[in-house]
């Protein structure tokens, strides 16, 4: 029996005798208990392929083979959204509606950190490709009259500065300054800090 996740085979339960059935040549008593086993490994290949955990209630549901569709909540576990990729706007962008609605851990939080630094010049290749439109919605109004380089470059502190997520930034002007501020504040950063920043968020 294969069992799938959005025409995806994410793993295989085989009967071995009586009641008992087999996955991954461990065996099972109960098709429920081979099949759960199944769902857990097959959601850690999800996560190793860039997918991440979300609100099951909310995600379509698995099928088994061609039969009908079978929860992988029933198991009592999440099903599983592509993410983009970190380094990039879009992954950016995700990473923190998943701050605002309380869904990203304080791991995400940092990985989105690092990715940035590490994807800093690419980041930058894909604001400079926005148009002066496009820019203006991320950094506001108040650059409005600036070349679109400058725009750029307040773009991508813009992008920087929401990890402060609330808390304030103490810095002087001058390159990286302000990187080197938040970075600080991302290093003392824990869970209750990201919790935090949902809540206020919220109200």
């Amino acid at each position: 029996m294969v069992l799938r996740f959005r025409g995806m085979a994410y793993g295989e339960v085989s009967k071995f005798e009586g009641r008992n059935w087999e996955f991954n040549g461990e065996r099972f008593e109960g098709l429920g208990e081979a099949k759960a086993a199944a769902v857990a490994a097959g959601i850690q290949r999800l996560k190793r392929d860039g997918y991440v955990l979300t609100d099951a209630k909310a995600s379509p549901a698995a099928t088994t083979g061609d039969a009908a569709p079978s929860k992988l909540d029933d198991f009592g576990e999440r099903l599983a959204t592509k993410q983009p990729p970190a380094g990039t706007i879009e992954g950016q962008d995700a990473l923190f509606e998943r701050l605002r609605d309380g869904a990203a851990t304080l791991a995400d939080y940092k990985a989105g950190w690092a990715a940035l630094q590490e994807n800093r010049e690419a980041i930058q290749g894909q604001l400079g490709k926005l148009t002066k439109a496009q820019l203006l919605e991320i950094t506001g109004p108040r650059y409005r009259d600036d070349q679109k380089d400058r725009l750029v470059s307040f773009a991508l502190l813009d992008m920087e500065t929401r990890y402060a997520v609330g808390r304030s930034i103490s810095y002087t002007m001058g390159s990286g300054s302000a990187e080197l501020s938040v970075a600080r504040l991302v290093e003392s950063a824990t869970q209750e800090t990201i919790d935090t920043y949902a809540k206020d968020v919220a109200n």
